[in-house]
Formats: C-alpha cells, sequence, structure tokens
C-alpha cells in the first residue's frame, strides 16, 4: 500500500517537473519572439498597430526592416495594376504615397483624394476621401499615413489638413495647419501623433487637440517623417527633441531627410546635399559620410548594422564604422528607400524601370524590369507584409506585387483570390483597369 502511494507520489512529481518545463519553454519562446520585435522597433505598448508595415518607416525607428522572410521570393512571378491616373474637376489626379499593411493584413493606399482600405482577400474595405472636391489640385499626395494600435489611421494632406480616421474609414477629427503635410507622421510611445509640414513639427493629442509645435529654423522638412528612438526622444530634421517639446540637442546634418535610428541607438541623418551623418544619442557626432551624390531617400539599417543608401545615380551600403561598403551605379533611385526582408535580403526600385534585390554582400540575388513602356514610372518605397510579399505604389497610382504564387488569370479574372476587377482593390481609376501579369 505505501508502496503504490510513493508510486503515485513520483508519478505525479514528475508530471509536475514536466509541466514546469513546458512552461518555462513556452516562456522562452515567448520572450525570443518579443525581443526580436523589440528589435525591429516594436513593442506592445509602442503605440503603433501591431502589424506588418504600420508607417513609412516600418517601425518607430525608422529602419525599413522587416522581421518577415523574403527568401521565397525570387522575381519570376510579379503583378502590376498599371498606371491609375485618372480625371476631376479637370486636373490628372495621381497616387504619388507609399502603401501600408494594417491588422489582419488590410492594405492602405493614399491618392490625391483618398485613403482607401482593402481587405486581404481584395475586397474593397471602404474609401474616405480627405480632401474635398472644392480643393483639387495637382500636387501630389506623397508619403503615408500611419496606423495605430487602436486602429485608428492619421494622414495629412497636401492642403495642409491633418486626419484621425476609424477603423471603419469614417473622419474622427481633423487638425489643419498653414502649409502643406507631404510625408509619413509617427506614433510616440503615449499614443502622441508627431508630423511635419513645411514649417513646423507638430504633437498631437490623440482627441485631435495640439499638444505642442515647434516652428524649424532650419530647412522646411516636410520631407521628413521623424523618427521616434526607444526612450521616446523625437528625431527629425536636425533635431532631437524630449517628448514634451523642448530641445534636447541640434546637430548640423544638412538638409535632414526622414532618419532612422539603430538598436545601439545611433541616429542616421542623410543629407540632400549628399551625405550621412551618424549621431549618438547624446548629440554628438559619431562620423560622417561624404557623398558625391544628391540624395532624396531615407537609409534603412540591416540587422548587422549596415546602413543603405540610395542617392539619385547609385545604391550605397555603408558600414557601421562610416566607410563605403558597396556601391552600385547603374540608373537613377531618387526618391526610392530601400526595404530589408527577415531574411536580409534589400529591396529597392529604380528610375530606369527595374526591381532589385540584393545580397547583404551587395551581389544582385534577382532583378526585375518593371516597366513595359518606353516612359519609366517613377516608383515609391516598397513595404513588405507577413507574408513576405512586397507591395510597391508608383507615382501614377498603381501598384506592383511581388511574391504571389498562383494559377494563370485573364481578363475576368485577377492574380490574388477574391481581386476581381481594379476597382475592388484600388477605385483610381474613371473607368475599370484590370490586373495585369508581366512576368511569368
Amino acid at each position: 500500500m505505501a508502496s503504490n502511494r510513493k508510486e503515485v507520489a513520483d508519478m505525479k512529481m514528475k508530471l509536475l517537473v514536466v509541466i514546469i518545463t513546458l512552461f518555462l519553454l513556452i516562456s522562452g519562446i515567448m520572450i525570443s519572439v518579443k525581443a526580436e520585435t523589440n528589435e525591429e522597433g516594436k513593442s506592445e505598448s509602442d503605440g503603433l498597430a501591431d502589424s506588418a508595415w504600420p508607417n513609412f518607416g516600418g517601425n518607430q525607428r525608422n529602419t525599413r526592416r522587416s522581421p518577415y522572410n523574403t527568401s521565397h521570393i525570387d522575381g519570376t512571378t510579379s503583378w502590376s495594376t498599371g498606371e491609375l491616373s485618372y480625371q476631376e474637376g479637370g486636373a490628372t489626379i495621381v497616387g504619388d504615397g507609399n502603401a501600408l499593411i494594417g491588422e489582419n493584413g488590410t492594405i492602405y493606399f493614399q491618392t490625391m483624394f483618398y485613403l482607401r482600405a482593402v481587405n486581404p482577400n481584395g475586397t474593397e474595405k471602404w474609401e474616405c476621401r480627405i480632401i474635398s472636391q472644392d480643393r483639387v489640385t495637382n500636387t501630389p499626395q506623397s508619403g503615408a499615413p500611419v496606423i495605430g494600435e487602436d486602429g485608428t489611421i492619421y494622414t495629412g494632406t497636401a492642403t495642409g489638413k491633418f486626419h484621425a480616421i476609424n477603423p471603419n474609414g469614417t473622419i474622427e477629427w481633423t487638425f489643419e495647419t498653414e502649409t502643406p503635410i507631404g510625408h509619413s507622421p509617427n506614433i510616440g510611445h503615449d499614443g502622441t501623433i508627431y508630423f511635419t509640414s513645411e514649417e513646423a513639427l507638430y504633437a498631437l493629442n490623440p482627441a485631435g487637440t495640439q499638444r505642442w509645435n515647434y516652428s524649424y529654423l532650419s530647412f522646411p522638412s516636410s520631407r521628413a517623417s521623424p523618427a521616434i528612438g526607444e526612450d521616446g526622444t523625437i528625431y527629425v530634421d536636425n533635431f532631437a527633441f524630449y517628448p514634451n517639446g523642448s530641445v534636447k540637442w541640434e546637430v548640423m546634418a544638412g538638409s535632414s531627410l526622414t532618419p532612422a535610428v539603430d538598436k545601439d541607438g545611433t541616429i542616421y541623418m542623410a543629407s540632400s546635399s549628399g551625405g550621412l551623418t551618424a549621431v549618438r544619442p547624446n548629440g554628438t557626432v559619431k562620423w560622417r559620410y561624404t557623398c558625391d551624390e544628391d540624395i532624396w531617400s531615407s537609409p534603412a539599417i540591416g540587422k548587422d548594422g549596415s546602413i543603405y543608401l540610395a542617392t539619385i545615380n547609385d545604391f550605397r551600403a555603408i558600414n557601421p564604422n562610416g566607410t563605403l561598403r558597396w556601391k552600385h551605379s547603374e540608373g537613377s533611385y531618387y526618391e526610392n528607400s530601400p526595404a530589408i526582408g527577415g531574411d536580409g535580403t534589400i529591396y529597392i526600385a529604380s528610375m530606369h524601370g527595374k526591381f532589385y534585390a540584393f545580397n547583404e554582400n551587395g551581389t544582385i540575388q534577382w532583378e526585375e524590369n518593371i516597366d513595359e513602356g518606353s516612359r519609366p514610372y517613377r516608383y515609391r518605397s516598397p513595404v513588405i507584409d507577413s507574408n513576405g510579399r512586397i507591395y510597391i505604389q508608383q507615382n501614377k497610382g498603381g501598384l506592383l506585387i511581388f511574391g504571389y504564387e498562383g494559377p494563370e488569370f485573364n481578363d475576368e479574372t485577377s492574380p490574388i483570390p477574391g481581386f476581381t476587377t481594379l476597382t475592388i482593390l484600388l477605385s483610381f481609376a474613371a473607368t475599370p483597369v484590370l490586373y495585369k501579369k508581366i512576368r511569368d
């Protein structure tokens, strides 16, 4: 009898050990996943939506690096909507921004007048007019919106209005500035929304009231999206700001574009006059890299600390110590910023009609001709979804997708199940335009 009790006790003890071991193992996996997520600049309470690409830079620090593997993409399957400009009020309307990936895979696109949301199955979720009919303008919408952790979408317009849009596509509130808002907002850890106009950096509360603003004394930064460090510091133009709006430091980095912040806190500021400045969190300059070409794009940061930068005539990788690692000199890259997959592959579109996938050592993994006609389109910066697919928007509103593997289609079908006509994906065109396959 005593022997049986001992055996039962031993079995219970072994079972308890197994349960504790499994608990610790699962906890370790969860901690590991969270650490990887934090490394990409996101955390459970960082203010951004828990999605694959919720803002221009992919995360608060604007590293433009995705945690999702893209190694399955070989460039042999790509799709395009073609040109999607259309006429309204006597003006040619174009889409000149960057796509975003929201929660549950929702895709957001911004054109001159509308912000549109599309479900992952291709059905249109909603459209929201962000510029009124009486404000027809040929000034394109550049940049991208930002998605908050509660699903609210925030976006600015060329007419100086900044909107908060509910997850159902209705406008929650509008804040007005005196000058155009030309780039993408960002969201702080406490939910504060930061964006730049041509004359100031604004900080808004989630309810739409102004928390503070700072008028620039140097180059107007409507082309810059703020980056936010792990400690909440806001970096934009040549400045670092405390969350309360006071200036932490200023450094002379030239006409600064959208900055990026590495995991060690180093801030990389690219200048349109041709240079890259690495700044320590305390505001001292770590190093300066002088470039002989103008720069109009934002840097991306690889997992090994390499900085990838496009100029008007080449694409470069800079070592973490500020020396040139490699350079690809074929064609112009202009305003395109690269995107980096979780496997380390670097993607960028050029102005001469090619889309490149670079290995970390600078060799070309593959390249794809993405323009069929004689006139090249200007493609924007790519983004990566949780399936490793790559989306690029062109300046005429079109969308290019890499990474879809599916059946053949004809004029009655579409490459993505659920997408029937273009007007279901994007109602940009005056007449429906179907997807077209551009390479097998």
